[in-house]
Protein backbone atom coordinates (compact mmCIF):
# COMPACT_ATOMS: atom_id res chain seq x y z
CA UNK A 1 0.00 0.00 0.00
CA UNK A 2 1.02 3.45 -0.79
CA UNK A 3 1.06 5.47 2.47
CA UNK A 4 0.39 9.26 2.22
CA UNK A 5 -0.59 11.73 5.43
CA UNK A 6 -3.76 12.70 5.58
CA UNK A 7 -4.42 15.64 8.11
CA UNK A 8 -7.49 17.66 8.98
CA UNK A 9 -8.67 20.87 10.89
CA UNK A 10 -11.79 20.91 13.15
CA UNK A 11 -13.77 22.84 14.88
CA UNK A 12 -17.05 20.47 15.75
CA UNK A 13 -15.93 17.20 14.32
CA UNK A 14 -17.00 17.56 10.21
CA UNK A 15 -13.94 17.97 8.94
CA UNK A 16 -12.02 14.77 11.28
CA UNK A 17 -15.35 12.64 9.98
CA UNK A 18 -14.57 13.56 6.27
CA UNK A 19 -10.66 12.96 6.60
CA UNK A 20 -11.84 9.05 8.84
CA UNK A 21 -13.80 8.62 5.43
CA UNK A 22 -11.41 9.57 2.69
CA UNK A 23 -8.89 7.34 4.45
CA UNK A 24 -11.12 4.10 4.64
CA UNK A 25 -12.41 4.59 0.92
CA UNK A 26 -8.25 5.07 0.12
CA UNK A 27 -7.76 1.27 1.50
CA UNK A 28 -9.65 -0.05 -1.15
CA UNK A 29 -7.81 2.29 -3.72
CA UNK A 30 -4.20 0.20 -2.47
CA UNK A 31 -3.07 3.62 -0.32
CA UNK A 32 -2.94 3.74 3.32
CA UNK A 33 -3.23 6.94 5.12
CA UNK A 34 -1.62 8.33 7.93
CA UNK A 35 -4.10 9.90 9.19
CA UNK A 36 -4.09 13.21 12.16
CA UNK A 37 -5.05 16.07 13.72
CA UNK A 38 -3.40 19.10 12.37
CA UNK A 39 -2.38 20.16 15.79
CA UNK A 40 -1.03 16.77 16.56
CA UNK A 41 1.91 18.03 15.07
CA UNK A 42 4.57 15.82 17.11
CA UNK A 43 3.28 13.53 14.75
CA UNK A 44 4.28 14.43 11.18
CA UNK A 45 6.87 16.36 9.98
CA UNK A 46 5.49 18.42 7.12
CA UNK A 47 8.79 20.10 6.12
CA UNK A 48 10.52 16.61 5.76
CA UNK A 49 7.69 14.70 4.24
CA UNK A 50 8.07 12.51 0.91
CA UNK A 51 4.57 11.07 0.43
CA UNK A 52 1.69 12.86 -0.95
CA UNK A 53 -0.38 15.25 1.77
CA UNK A 54 -4.22 15.58 1.67
CA UNK A 55 -5.40 18.12 4.22
CA UNK A 56 -9.27 18.36 5.30
CA UNK A 57 -9.99 22.30 7.02
CA UNK A 58 -12.97 23.45 8.13
CA UNK A 59 -14.01 27.27 8.95
CA UNK A 60 -15.52 28.93 11.87
CA UNK A 61 -16.34 32.40 12.92
CA UNK A 62 -16.34 34.64 10.44
CA UNK A 63 -13.60 32.69 8.10
CA UNK A 64 -11.07 31.88 10.57
CA UNK A 65 -9.05 28.56 10.21
CA UNK A 66 -10.48 26.17 13.27
CA UNK A 67 -8.74 26.03 16.57
CA UNK A 68 -6.92 22.97 15.91
CA UNK A 69 -5.25 24.87 12.97
CA UNK A 70 -3.92 28.08 14.62
CA UNK A 71 -0.87 27.26 15.84
CA UNK A 72 -0.40 25.71 12.02
CA UNK A 73 -1.24 28.45 10.60
CA UNK A 74 0.75 31.06 12.45
CA UNK A 75 4.01 28.93 11.79
CA UNK A 76 3.30 28.62 8.08
CA UNK A 77 2.87 32.62 8.42
CA UNK A 78 6.51 33.06 9.57
CA UNK A 79 7.83 35.60 7.16
CA UNK A 80 11.09 34.06 7.47
CA UNK A 81 10.02 30.95 5.65
CA UNK A 82 11.61 30.54 2.29
CA UNK A 83 9.49 30.70 -0.78
CA UNK A 84 10.86 27.08 -1.11
CA UNK A 85 10.77 25.45 1.82
CA UNK A 86 7.66 22.93 0.99
CA UNK A 87 8.93 22.88 -2.67
CA UNK A 88 9.13 19.04 -1.75
CA UNK A 89 5.35 18.87 -1.15
CA UNK A 90 2.29 17.19 -2.91
CA UNK A 91 -0.84 17.93 -1.77
CA UNK A 92 -4.39 18.35 -1.80
CA UNK A 93 -6.71 20.45 0.27
CA UNK A 94 -10.74 19.95 1.09
CA UNK A 95 -12.04 23.56 2.76
CA UNK A 96 -15.03 22.88 4.63
CA UNK A 97 -17.41 26.21 4.93
CA UNK A 98 -21.32 27.11 4.76
CA UNK A 99 -21.94 29.14 1.45
CA UNK A 100 -24.09 31.74 3.35
CA UNK A 101 -21.11 32.97 4.56
CA UNK A 102 -19.12 35.85 2.97
CA UNK A 103 -15.79 33.82 3.85
CA UNK A 104 -16.92 30.57 2.39
CA UNK A 105 -14.26 27.49 2.94
CA UNK A 106 -11.66 30.58 4.13
CA UNK A 107 -9.96 28.20 6.56
CA UNK A 108 -8.81 25.70 3.83
CA UNK A 109 -8.18 28.94 1.73
CA UNK A 110 -5.67 30.49 3.67
CA UNK A 111 -3.85 27.46 4.43
CA UNK A 112 -4.22 26.75 0.16
CA UNK A 113 -2.71 30.14 -0.52
CA UNK A 114 0.15 29.82 2.12
CA UNK A 115 1.26 26.18 0.88
CA UNK A 116 1.49 27.59 -2.50
CA UNK A 117 3.40 30.78 -1.35
CA UNK A 118 5.79 28.53 -0.19
CA UNK A 119 6.39 26.61 -2.78
CA UNK A 120 4.15 23.11 -2.65
CA UNK A 121 2.57 21.47 -5.63
CA UNK A 122 -0.91 20.75 -5.93
CA UNK A 123 -1.67 17.62 -7.30
CA UNK A 124 -5.37 18.20 -7.79
CA UNK A 125 -7.19 21.52 -7.78
CA UNK A 126 -8.32 22.55 -4.15
CA UNK A 127 -12.31 21.52 -3.09
CA UNK A 128 -14.86 23.34 -1.57
CA UNK A 129 -17.22 21.48 0.37
CA UNK A 130 -20.67 23.64 1.40
CA UNK A 131 -22.20 22.44 4.59
CA UNK A 132 -25.40 25.59 3.84
CA UNK A 133 -28.55 23.94 5.50
CA UNK A 134 -30.04 21.11 5.34
CA UNK A 135 -26.51 19.21 4.25
CA UNK A 136 -25.37 16.39 6.33
CA UNK A 137 -22.03 15.07 7.31
CA UNK A 138 -22.50 12.18 4.68
CA UNK A 139 -23.03 13.90 1.62
CA UNK A 140 -19.61 16.36 2.96
CA UNK A 141 -17.64 13.02 2.97
CA UNK A 142 -19.22 11.86 -0.45
CA UNK A 143 -17.80 15.22 -1.92
CA UNK A 144 -14.40 14.59 0.02
CA UNK A 145 -13.93 11.57 -1.62
CA UNK A 146 -14.84 12.47 -4.82
CA UNK A 147 -12.31 15.35 -4.85
CA UNK A 148 -9.62 12.78 -4.11
CA UNK A 149 -11.36 9.27 -6.00
CA UNK A 150 -9.50 10.10 -9.12
CA UNK A 151 -6.02 10.52 -7.50
CA UNK A 152 -6.28 7.41 -5.80
CA UNK A 153 -7.11 5.74 -9.17
CA UNK A 154 -3.61 6.38 -10.34
CA UNK A 155 -0.18 7.20 -8.86
CA UNK A 156 0.49 10.52 -7.51
CA UNK A 157 3.10 12.29 -8.42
Amino acid sequence: MRRFLLLYATQRGQAKAIAEEISEQAVSHGFSADLHCISESEKYDLKTETGPLVMVVSTTGTGDPPDTARKFVKEIHNKTLPTDYFAHLQYGLLGLGDSEYTYFCNGGKVIDKRLQELGAQRFYDTGHADDCVGRKTKHLCLQGIQVFKFQFQKPFG
